[in-house]
């Protein structure tokens, strides 16, 4: 789950890399970094302390985790999806190609996890990077045209 978060804050921070360097640009920067810091270790610091609670408790974890690791990296990679194209986000067609990978995604993810009996988290990070690659360089494609877009 750390790796997952990881991988969320790194690809938080190309898409803040990319933006320009005006003073303003600079502070938003700046402020989204520590957002994106202090969500992180939120985000550890709950899952320390559900493990912690676990092993003091002798209770075995009843979490589904390859599902919640599904739903997670669905956030990440359709959560800056829309962050990078929120210029486009009245146009229908921007929510019609996402939607379209959307439906994709899920059926694709729903057929690989029904058949495996478990999934190592790190293999969603992994997998993240380059599905979320693949959609934007297919946003990219189809929106070109599209003066908001960019």
């Amino acid at each position: 789950m750390v790796v997952l978060i990881l991988s969320g804050l790194a690809i938080g921070a190309v898409e803040t890399t990319l933006r320009s360097s005006t003073k303003v640009g600079r502070a938003r920067r700046i402020v989204e970094w520590i957002l994106y810091i202090a969500i992180a270790i939120l985000l550890v610091v709950v899952l320390l302390l559900y493990a912690v609670h676990q092993a003091r408790t002798g209770g075995s974890s009843k979490l589904p985790l390859k599902w919640l690791g599904f739903a997670a990296t669905s956030a990440v990679v359709f959560g800056y999806a829309v962050k990078a194209g929120w210029r486009t986000r009245m146009g229908p067609k921007f929510w019609l190609l996402l939607g379209a990978f959307f439906v994709v995604h899920t059926g694709v993810g729903l057929v690989v996890l029904m058949r495996v009996e478990a999934v190592p988290l790190l293999l969603y990070a992994l997998w993240g990077w380059p599905e979320y690659l693949f959609l934007m360089n297919c946003l990219d494609f189809f929106l070109r045209s599209d003066p908001r877009y960019r």
